[in-house]
């Protein structure tokens, strides 16, 4: 299998007839060493805007065109919004989407495409997708949490910024792994970098 996120399909026989159960993101197969694939490097949920950042941690630059990032919006099984990239992004650079409602002036600022696919509550699962498979995860698909996504800190909805460390180098799509590679700030927009 490819690095990614891979769905799996079970499907169970007897005399009266079958049952078929998919869940998706089940296996999750981990990036090589000297990762060459654009992450998620932050997430902005923020009462006066919403934001996602991408890291390119090549030294070349990234076709942007291959990628789609995905929302499923309480707990869906199947994307609720999804939006296709555009463009190239240069090596060791990032791309801000934000969302159309934003009114803060550093996120607006940074953003490269605004979007209604940044238009989460904090309880969302967020996927980057390369080629129509999964490849970063923010939360679990098919789950929604009471209080937003546990980013291995207290979350605290409309007013958080988190950071993937500089030592997260690489996309990860299991969230219990994924969850304690953050860091939480207040009200700021930072960019990010690979401190490895």
């Amino acid at each position: 299998l490819s690095p990614g996120c891979h769905d799996v399909t079970l499907t169970a026989y007897n005399d009266y007839g079958y049952n078929t159960i998919t869940k998706p993101c089940a296996i999750s197969i981990p990036q090589s060493e000297g990762c060459t694939e654009l992450f998620i490097s932050e997430y902005v949920d923020h009462s006066m805007g919403d934001a996602i950042e991408l890291f390119n941690p090549k030294s070349t630059s990234i076709n942007l065109a291959e990628y789609s990032i995905a929302m499923y919006q309480n707990g869906a099984m199947v994307p609720t919004a999804s939006q296709t990239l555009s463009g190239s992004l240069q090596g060791h650079g990032v791309f801000v989407i934000s969302s159309p409602l934003t009114t803060m002036g550093s996120i607006s600022d940074a953003s490269d495409l605004v979007s209604p696919i940044t238009q989460f509550d904090g309880n969302d699962a967020i996927a980057l997708m390369h080629n129509g498979v999964i490849i970063d995860l923010i939360g679990q698909i098919g789950i929604e949490p009471l209080t937003g996504w546990d980013f291995g800190s207290n979350y605290t909805p409309n007013g958080s910024t988190f950071i993937r460390k500089q030592t997260s180098d690489r996309p990860e799509t299991n969230w219990s792994v994924s969850a304690l590679q953050w860091d939480l700030f207040f009200d700021f927009f930072y960019s990010h970098q690979l401190g490895i």
